[in-house]
């Protein structure tokens, strides 16, 4: 609904599907209406059928349910290979897609 509160204090992970998996770290990074956030690093990843795309799981913390979440940012840093944003000379990804990101309760 439109103006509804995201309400991820009632769910235990978030999943999205990544492409490439391969030398990726990954952060989901909460932020409150206090200003305040909370940075959850990407528990476990799980490669998928098609090649070099993965599912990335971030398990969700506790917190307050009264307070509100204003914004949610992913970050994402290659460990290896062509950096994000670089002319992609090598044929391989120098970018990132997201896909099928989902709630577990």
């Amino acid at each position: 609904y439109s103006g509804a509160s995201l309400d991820l204090g009632e769910y235990s992970a978030l999943r999205m599907s990544a492409f490439p998996l391969r030398c990726l770290e990954a952060e989901l990074c909460l932020i409150f209406d206090d200003q305040n956030e909370i940075t959850v690093k990407a528990t476990s990843s799980t490669p998928l059928s098609v090649p070099e795309w993965g599912e990335i799981e971030f398990s969700l913390p506790k917190f307050d349910r009264h307070r509100e979440i204003v914004a949610m940012e992913w970050r994402f840093r290659r460990t290896q290979g062509v950096p994000f944003g670089i002319l992609n000379i090598s044929q391989e990804a120098a970018g990132i897609n997201i896909d099928n990101i989902y709630l577990v309760p």
